[in-house]
């Protein structure tokens, strides 16, 4: 199951293969030392490449979010 099938199917109240992941935020720091980068600001396409190192399933964004890069 892909990452859109299994959270569709939970949505749907169906049976996934899994729970679907997700988080509204991750501290920057993290998202820091997940990809390697250095500074304080991290850009968007870094907090993209943390949550598919952690697998995550779902992507919340504020509109503030994407005017950051």
């Amino acid at each position: 199951m892909n990452k859109v099938e299994r959270v569709l199917t939970a949505l749907a109240r169906g049976q996934a293969d899994r729970v679907p992941r997700g988080e509204f935020e991750i501290e920057p720091g993290l998202v820091a030392a997940l990809v390697g980068c250095q500074g304080g600001k991290v850009s968007f396409a870094e907090e993209v490449a943390a949550r598919e190192l952690l697998a995550m399933d779902l992507l919340a964004l504020a509109p503030q979010a994407v005017l950051r890069e």
